[in-house]
């Protein structure tokens, strides 16, 4: 499992590439519009520098129709260099059908705003790389987000799909340790509950235990 930083605090990227567990970063507009980038370009740029040019990033591929998607992803790909890029196309129509033409010319897509078994298959059967079902999303609409992408996953395992799935909307503890257990590929993982991850109280107690041993030695 890989885990990603989802957000565009440059120095929360930073921070976590410098502490080598994080695979990169996904983004999207209302990121960018908060944290005051330029436009998609832009926003590769400073994450690229944030992760000192190493790992993933996932930048918004938009349109209201397909051509306006594919458009907007040659547009991106040949206005950038940067090697490790995965387009995010939201699961529409418009979405499915730019994910299958672009797919075939070497795009790297997630397919995202995934929230069901059908969606899932579909997603498979036109080339996407990813999926990223939204969890939390799921949750506040009354659904169980953690048992879709458990049967998703288990419908993927049966079927030897190479789709891989990204757990993401990810709200707290609990989300982090179900996806652990079901052993999804990827999770993108906001700074405050990456922050969380770190923490035991048992971890703290013995570190300062032996803290405290170490200067009584002697």
């Amino acid at each position: 499992m890989k885990i990603l930083i989802d957000t565009l605090d440059l120095n929360e990227i930073k921070k976590y590439s410098e502490l080598g567990i994080i695979s990169g970063t996904t983004t999207n507009p209302t990121f960018s519009k908060r944290f005051g980038m330029k436009d998609d370009l832009d926003t590769i740029k400073q994450v690229a520098e944030a992760q000192d040019g190493v790992g993933e990033i996932y930048i918004e591929a938009f349109g209201d129709t397909a051509d306006e998607i594919e458009d907007n992803a040659w547009r991106i790909s040949e206005g950038s260099d940067y090697k490790d890029l995965i387009f995010k196309i939201p699961f529409t129509e418009a979405g499915v059908c730019a994910t299958s033409k672009l797919s075939k010319s070497r795009f790297r897509i997630n397919l995202h705003l995934v929230f069901s078994l059908s969606q899932s298959l579909i997603a498979e059967q036109v080339g996407a790389e990813f999926i990223c079902p939204l969890i939390g999303r799921m949750d506040d609409d009354g659904m169980s987000g953690l048992e879709v992408v458990r049967e998703i996953k288990k419908s993927y395992d049966t079927n030897e799909v190479k789709t891989k799935i990204m757990g993401s909307s990810i709200r707290n503890m609990n989300h982090v340790n179900e996806l652990i257990k079901i052993g999804v590929d990827y999770v993108t993982i906001p700074p405050k509950i990456l922050d969380k991850m770190f923490y035991h109280k048992l971890t703290d107690e013995g570190f300062q235990t032996f803290k405290k041993d170490l200067e009584n030695i002697g």
